[in-house]
């Protein structure tokens, strides 16, 4: 996935990626062409402020996610509400999380706190974490990008029909993703298609089936291309 960081100014927002830059009007979202003073769609006018080279973005790529871990304690708080030590678990994972742990260290945690199998604990990780990266994808979206992209994991056996099939869709940041129905290879059980802001969105309530492991990701995107 593109890391994409912007530098807004108060009619003009330039988003740089490894492979471009492009200007997108402040107050409608539409791409400027280079070197504009007006955005040709609402007519605003363009504040460039100082060049770009005079800036000094200060980007890290090493450091942990605030708004992730943020949304990880609020589902833990409700997946282990019935838990006597919900304290200390979250407390545990949510440490781990800020020193960069992998799921496989998680799942080490998890188990020192409850009597489960490998297996279940790193389903219980793999979609829980899933679900607050990808909402924080999504939050952070919304302050800054039109559209968001449906991003999947091709090539790979373990990805579910559904998923395949939503792989670079693009829709408008609020809309809700259409995520079709399908057979499940292991239960053989009818999967019904699902409503999610992001990946592993639970909000429409989706067969379990539609989120569990999912290892799917939301990238904010600036234009609609793609399927």
């Amino acid at each position: 996935m593109e890391r994409v960081w912007g530098i807004s100014g108060r009619d003009l927002m330039i988003w740089i990626n490894p492979f471009s830059i492009m200007m997108i009007c402040g107050k409608c979202k539409c791409q400027i062409p280079d070197n504009s003073n007006f955005c040709t769609r609402c007519g605003a006018k363009v504040d460039k402020g100082p060049p770009i080279s005079n800036f000094s973005l200060g980007i890290r790529f090493d450091l942990p996610d605030e708004q992730a871990i943020t949304n990880l304690i609020e589902i833990l708080n409700l997946k282990l509400a019935r838990v006597g030590n919900k304290t200390e678990i979250i407390s545990a994972l949510t440490a781990a999380e800020w020193t960069g742990a992998g799921i496989n260290q998680m799942v080490s945690i998890y188990r020192n706190f409850v009597d489960i199998s490998e297996s279940d604990a790193e389903t219980f990780m793999r979609t829980w974490s899933g679900q607050a990266h990808n909402k924080a994808a999504w939050q952070r979206a919304r302050a800054y990008a039109p559209y968001k992209e449906w991003v999947g994991t091709p090539g790979s056996p373990r990805t579910r029909e559904s998923h395949l099939k939503m792989n670079g869709v693009i829709i408008p940041v609020d809309e809700y993703f259409i995520v079709p129905g399908f057979v499940d290879r292991y239960t053989h059980e009818k999967v019904p298609e699902a409503l999610m802001m992001y990946p592993g969105d639970v909000s429409q309530k989706p067969h379990q089936s539609q989120i569990c492991r999912c290892r799917c990701a939301l990238a904010p995107r600036f234009l609609r291309k793609g399927k």
